[in-house]
């Protein structure tokens, strides 16, 4: 499973470089990053026994909780035209606690969404990432995947959803997790997620953190 999990240091490493390639997601070339480790927000105890507490992540425009017994590496920066984004990449050895992949991206007005809901906003970005290249490096590689399902956060954000597993090169393994897209129209920022672990339930408890707790803000004045 070790081969399996270097996905997320893949991912990383791809966003430093080059961004996000969606479809849809296309930067304008010649991005600013910088990877750092972020300060993290007071754990909380409250990990409903899965052995884990919850940290709060936060930038200026969006935050979100995470299992406490993970380490956090991020690529922060701007594309050509100013729109601001963030990869992060919550992680630690042990592969039954899940980790938690996040990207943000504030996009701006683009008139080929002005005519969908924001419910079928974040459903179309998650089908692109589905039936193309995976730019968090999992779904392409993924199996049993579900079918998408759309829902409203605790906060109020339009959100798609789905399931899959990440199997090792036998079959025998798996990484159990959950694809979550984000948008909120008043911000016109777009938040996906990947958690995955080997316990499906700590991956569950995961992100049901992940979706009552993601918060998203105008940029600070």
């Amino acid at each position: 499973m070790r081969a399996t999990y270097a996905v997320l240091a893949v991912a990383l490493a791809f966003i430093s470089l080059y961004g996000c390639t969606q479809a849809g997601d296309v930067p304008a070339p010649n991005t600013t990053a910088e990877t750092q480790n972020h300060p993290q927000a007071g754990a909380d105890a409250s990990g409903e026994g899965q052995g884990f507490g919850y940290r709060t992540y936060a930038q200026d425009t969006f935050s979100f909780d995470y299992p406490d017994t993970l380490a956090a590496q991020e690529s922060i920066g701007s594309y050509n035209g100013g729109r601001g984004y963030a990869f992060v990449a919550l992680q630690n050895d042990d592969e039954s606690d899940p980790a938690v992949l996040a990207y943000y991206i504030r996009f701006g007005n683009i008139p080929l969404l002005a005519n969908m809901s924001a419910r079928e906003i974040a459903r179309s970005f998650l089908e692109s990432d589905n039936t193309g290249q995976d730019m968090m490096g999992v779904l392409h590689q993924s199996s049993d995947k579900s079918e998408i399902s759309g829902f409203t956060t605790k906060n109020g954000y339009a959100a798609a959803e789905m399931t899959y597993a990440l199997r090792d090169l036998q079959g025998t393994q798996a990484l159990y997790g959950y694809a979550i897209q984000v948008y909120d129209p008043q911000t016109t920022v777009s938040m996906k997620a990947r958690i995955l672990g080997t316990d499906l339930e700590k991956a569950k408890a995961a992100r049901d953190r992940f979706v009552d707790s993601v918060k998203i803000t105008d940029l600070p004045e």
